[in-house]
């Protein structure tokens, strides 16, 4: 992993609570900065982080760190705003920021260590209510908005219905989904409490002599999919992504409904009651299942170890799903040892939501990410974060869950059209990623100038506030001087946007593949031998292609749009001797070449 840590893109999560149009009265490229130990001076990372308003507990944006205690801002007008930032085991840390300018750096914020406490989580909940025809009775639900939630913020909401709502199972909902969020593992959710009346009466779909009025499962469904959810989508903001939860009887009316209604994307049954009326929901699954929506479907279930499991019927339901459930329905069964009915709730819930949501955070990468080769000449695809629920193709078709697994090493021979899809089990975050790597012949060395000093390149900075570099820049540099390949500059503008432009030759000391990593902003390029090989794409963090080389001096260039004070700039190298490292270094000086520069 250390090897690889060149190819990984950091995580900085801000949410923008917020967003107003942007114009004069916005900083153009939000502030930075980064959390650490007042002490120990090392990150903090996954510290959450507010900012509000100045003189209310208004927020306007909240994230967490990444791993190296980055936190990003977002573009908010200029104005005062107060940062607070927690982490368990530190001091709250609060302080005034004055965001009146353009790329304000925050510098080092320093957290104090302090006997853990905890901090109390408030949240913002109406109580609602609607006279239902289905029920023909007036029923009552509990709505728990998103923690930051602001009305006036363009933002909408997955929803989380939860069954037998009350604190029993709604106190507890809350405080896993909460705990999940925060770990950057599942998005803000609205949860709906869906409180009860006569569970034995709305949960169950068939009636039983022994359990009083028993049987109201399917009207109780139509008042859920027909009256509350058109309800909740009305006047609160949501974006019509549904999960459904429920735990015993309520787990069971769970999985009825994903029988019988398409209102919901995932489900969540906590030890479900499936022995109700001799196996009627599981009879009913068995006729169901080969004809299931096409559209993706989760299921998480779970239940007791042991003999419970069977009285429970949670084995028949898995067996059954394991036979008769088509690909769309993405699912999961867990037992549990040592739990009870009521306790297995903790981790189903916890297990529930990590599944449902697993592939949120995808950071797959992968390096070359583009190239020329030579066909007949071995190369390879390294893939960092794969996981389990990516696969890829040769081809260029999009890969489906039946293509190859993606593997850490993808071993090529020939001219490749590369992709690789991470498939999220909702297929809410699937993401398809793309390398072309086309056919060319070994690069040869284009002449050179025989004038040419050793150990640096030349740059050129100009002061102008670019988004992209134009095709033919006329503007006179305001500096210029040599860099060497640690790219340590000690003169750039401070506090300003500025463009950089860096040129010379390297000089390649033995043939074969070479792989080129740029960090830089999007809207930059590197240029090898004259050609454009990388043109920064805004998603990435770094960039990385491929070439077949010739011994030889070889003119480089880079075209840099620096918008903030701390803007990354890095190339790094990887040779044919190196290849099996992994790990690209930096251009050593004896590499480098340039230009006499101009007599000042």
């Amino acid at each position: 992993m250390k090897k690889a840590i060149l190819f990984l893109a950091l995580f900085c999560l801000t949410i923008l609570l917020g967003q107003t149009a942007a114009d004069d009265n916005q900083i153009k490229s939000g502030c930075t900065g980064r959390v650490i130990d007042a002490l120990l001076k090392g990150p903090i990372g996954f510290a959450q982080f507010e900012i509000k308003t100045e003189n209310s507990d208004r927020i306007l944006a909240e994230g967490i760190s990444d791993e190296n205690g980055t936190i990003c801002i977002p573009r908010l007008p200029r104005a005062t705003y107060t940062l607070v930032v927690r982490r368990v085991g530190y001091t709250t840390y609060i302080k005034k920021i004055d965001l009146s300018e353009d790329g304000i750096v925050l510098g080092d914020i320093g957290m104090k260590r302090a006997q853990d406490t905890v901090f109390t989580e408030h949240y913002k909940v109406f109580l609602d209510s609607i006279e239902s025809s289905a029920l023909k009775q007036k029923r009552y639900v509990q709505v728990f908005m998103p923690r930051g939630y602001d009305p006036t913020a363009n933002k909408t909401y997955d929803v989380l219905y939860v069954l037998d709502g009350g604190n029993w199972n709604t106190g507890l909902v809350n405080q896993i989904q909460r705990f999940v969020q925060n770990e950057g593992n599942m998005p803000p959710t609205l949860i709906v409490s869906v409180m009860g009346i006569d569970r034995n009466v709305e949960l169950t779909p068939s009636p039983l002599p022994n359990w009083k009025g028993s049987g109201g499962a399917k009207d109780f469904l139509t008042y859920i999919t027909t009256e509350l959810i058109p309800l909740i989508d009305d006047k609160y903001p949501t974006n019509g992504t549904n999960t459904l939860w429920g735990h015993s009887l309520s787990g069971m009316f769970a999985i009825y409904a994903m029988l019988n209604t398409n209102a919901f994307t995932s489900f969540m049954a906590m030890d479900p009651a499936l022995w109700w009326d001799n196996d009627l929901v599981l009879n009913m699954a068995k006729k169901t299942l080969p004809n299931f929506t096409k559209e993706r479907r989760t299921l998480f279930m779970c239940g007791q170890s042991g003999r419970t499991l069977e009285h429970m019927r949670v084995n028949v339901m898995d067996s059954l799903l394991q036979k008769l459930a088509p690909e769309n329905l993405i699912f999961k069964t867990v037992s549990y040892p040592d739990e009870s009915h009521s306790s297995l709730r903790l981790k189903g819930t916890y297990d529930g939501f990590m599944f449902t949501y697993s592939g949120m955070t995808n950071n797959l990468v992968f390096h070359p990410m583009a190239g020329e080769v030579i066909d007949g000449e071995p190369y390879s695809v390294w893939v960092f974060n794969e996981g389990k629920n990516s696969r890829y193709t040769l081809d260029g078709s999009v890969p489906t869950l039946t293509a190859e697994m993606t593997i850490p090493e993808i071993k090529l021979d020939k001219p490749t059209d590369l992709r690789i899809k991470s498939f999220s089990n909702r297929g809410t975050y699937d993401k398809v990623y793309q390398g072309a790597f086309k056919a060319s012949e070994s690069w040869q060395a284009k002449s050179n100038p025989k004038a040419l000093v050793s150990g640096a390149l030349s740059y050129k900075i100009y002061d102008v506030e670019w988004d992209h570099w134009p095709k033919q820049n006329k503007m006179e540099a305001t500096q210029s001087g040599t860099v060497d390949g640690d790219f340590s500059f000690n003169d750039l503008p401070k506090d300003k946007p500025y463009a950089l432009e860096i040129e010379g030759y390297i000089e390649v000391q033995e043939p074969g593949y070479h792989i080129f990593v740029i960090q830089t902003t999007p809207g930059s390029s590197l240029f090898f031998n004259q050609k454009k090989i990388i043109k920064w794409e805004k998603e990435h963090k770094s960039m990385s292609y491929i070439l077949p080389l010739e011994k030889g001096r070889y003119p480089i260039r880079i075209t840099h749009i620096n918008r903030r004070k701390n803007d990354p700039l890095g190339l790094y190298y990887i040779t044919p001797s190196i290849l099996p490292s992994k790990q690209p270094i930096k251009l050593p000086k004896e590499i480098l070449y340039h230009e006499p520069l101009p007599l000042k």
